[in-house]
């Protein structure tokens, strides 16, 4: 059978849907794909066994050696340095000489307020020897005047004889009220300035910049040859005896150490260059610190302090009362602040907890101490850190 010649102009359609009817064909006659299963990934975990117990919460505190008792000395008079007998970091006894101002200065004032009191002392004993001389004087000047009164009324004298004579009364009495007001304000003159004679005395002394206690010089702000002026800073001295750790204890903990301390059971340690000190815990500051995020306790060495310089870093060990009920479960098992997850019907269910601290096992590692009302014993919980944990997710317990 002889095909119809198709035309030159219909070719390239034909072309084109014969192509198309061939791929629809294709398309429909392809076999049919079985739809993929879709399995839940199970992640492997560890996984502890717990058995809530009695456990003593350790706290671990950083702070800083410090002293109740640190003195920031500076210049009382304004003089130039002339002597520093002592180097930074030496202990000295108190009322050593820690820095000698030149006290030529401040002795010329005491010189001359010396003076100004043996001066007023002379000045007094004259004005009570001129005192019984001036009302003589005022006596015999009343006297003129009832002479010349006397005179005048008898037309004997002249009126000018009688105006001179009261002229000459008034000029007495004033001398006399002069002179009894300076012996009676002696003893208000004298005090002041046998006050500024004192004061230069004290300038005098406070040349010397002694030490106020026995301790160690912490630091020296000053060089022979410098000038200091009034408040400028001298040195810093701090009573080694009484040193003390300042760390800050914060406030989710500061419930459970006030009433620790108020029952008088808590226990401190510290290590500084690998010796180990027993502290006793004070009392806490009465200010929060930097941000209101804590409270600093003041701890003292129970066995004498070592010497050691203020600001020195320590990391304290505050050993609180036993609790019960606590497990001991290692960083890794708690998410946030808390929150742990124990395993159930191979899921992970989250569990709410209170952070108590830390604790210490007898292997010399170092726990976190949580509690909880929901935690059974026997219950498993995951310590594997895992970064997508949810409720619900599927886990396996790793052999």
């Amino acid at each position: 059978m002889k095909l119809p010649r198709i035309p030159p102009k219909l070719m390239p359609v034909t072309l084109l849907a014969a192509g198309v009817m061939g791929f629809l064909l294709l398309v429909v006659t392809r076999p049919a794909q079985m739809p993929a299963e879709v399995r839940e990934r199970a992640w492997t975990v560890a996984v502890e066994t717990v058995m809530p117990a009695r456990h003593a919460p350790l706290l671990t505190l950083y702070g800083v050696v410090d002293s109740p008792r640190a003195a920031e000395l500076t210049a009382a008079v304004a003089a130039y340095v002339a002597e520093v007998p002592v180097r930074e970091g030496a202990v000295v006894a108190a009322g050593e000489p820690l820095v000698l101002l030149d006290e030529r200065d401040a002795r010329l004032v005491l010189t001359q307020r010396e003076a100004q009191v043996a001066s007023a002392r002379r000045s007094h004993a004259n004005d009570v020897q001129a005192l019984a001389r001036e009302r003589e004087l005022l006596r015999l000047a009343e006297k003129a005047v009832e002479r010349a009164q006397t005179m005048v009324a008898r037309s004997l004298g002249p009126q000018s004889a009688l105006d001179e004579a009261n002229a000459a009364l008034e000029r007495q009495r004033l001398s006399l009220a002069a002179r009894e007001l300076a012996v009676a304000d002696y003893p208000q003159r004298l005090a002041q300035l046998e006050a500024q004679r004192d004061q230069a005395r004290l300038d005098v002394e406070r040349t010397r910049i002694i030490a106020p206690f026995t301790g160690r010089v912490a630091e020296l702000h000053v060089a022979p040859g410098d000038r200091v002026r009034v408040g400028d800073r001298i040195a810093a001295i701090y009573d080694v005896a009484g040193l003390e750790i300042r760390a800050t204890v914060p406030a989710p903990w500061l419930a459970a150490v006030r009433r620790a301390l108020d029952a008088g059971e808590v226990r401190a340690t510290t290590s500084i260059d690998g010796v180990s000190y027993e502290l006793t815990l004070n009392g806490l500051s009465g200010r929060a610190g930097a941000g209101g995020a804590g409270v600093d306790a003041l701890l003292r060495f129970v066995a004498g302090a070592p010497e050691l310089p203020l600001g020195r870093f320590a990391e304290v060990y505050l050993q609180l009362p036993a609790v019960e009920q606590a497990v001991a479960l290692p960083p890794e098992a708690l998410y946030g602040r808390d929150r742990i997850y124990r395993l159930k019907d191979g899921r992970l269910a989250a569990l709410p907890v209170e952070r108590l601290g830390e604790t210490l096992l007898d292997d010399g590692t170092t726990r976190l101490l949580l509690r909880s009302p929901e935690l059974r014993s026997g219950d498993r919980i995951v310590i594997t850190r895992l970064p997508n944990a949810m409720d619900g997710l599927r886990v396996v317990a790793a052999e």
